[in-house]
């Protein structure tokens, strides 16, 4: 899922088996503006609190829940895996986590704020959020967070113990 149609492009030619989807997972489904800095579009956000300094061009681009992209082009199937970077929206995407049947086993998610300088702030709501609903922190890097669900883990550990 990649919501900037400068980037696209990318994912359909590096990765033509895919399913590569062009508009932005949000709270809401509908449309959102897409902003886009001129210095990376890579940077781009629907965030303005997290829009590096500078000119950006404004894009209109389709918007859909979480909930509905699972249903709508997994077939309702919860991915074992869920990797999410979406530029400061990050809290209130996985806050739908639980419109879901069941959660993914393992979360990878852009713990850090924007910072120009590369030093952004640990975004301890995020943190605090999964951990609330199960999750337990497997690994950190400067930028994401790699949570597992102690289910999951706990699972996983047994049937490792009996072989």
């Amino acid at each position: 899922v990649e919501p900037n149609p400068q980037l696209i492009s990318e994912f359909h030619h590096l990765r033509p088996n895919d399913v590569n989807l062009q508009l932005a997972v949000s709270d809401s489904a509908g449309h959102v503006d897409l902003l886009v800095p001129s210095s990376s579009a890579a940077l781009a956000t629907i965030c303005n609190d997290q829009l590096p300094a500078g000119e950006h061009s404004v894009v209109r681009v389709p918007s859909i829940t979480l909930a509905e992209l699972i249903d709508r082009y997994a077939q309702g199937r919860i991915p074992d895996l869920l990797s999410l970077d979406v530029e400061g929206h990050d809290l209130a995407v996985l806050k739908q986590l639980s419109d879901l049947k069941t959660l993914p086993k393992v979360i990878c998610v852009e713990s850090t704020s924007y910072s120009p300088t590369g030093h952004g702030s640990r975004q301890e709501d995020i943190l605090d959020f999964l951990i609330g609903i199960g999750y337990q922190i497997y690994a950190d890097t400067s930028i994401n967070t790699i949570f597992v669900l102690k289910a999951f883990w706990g699972t996983a550990e047994a049937e490792r113990s009996s072989r």
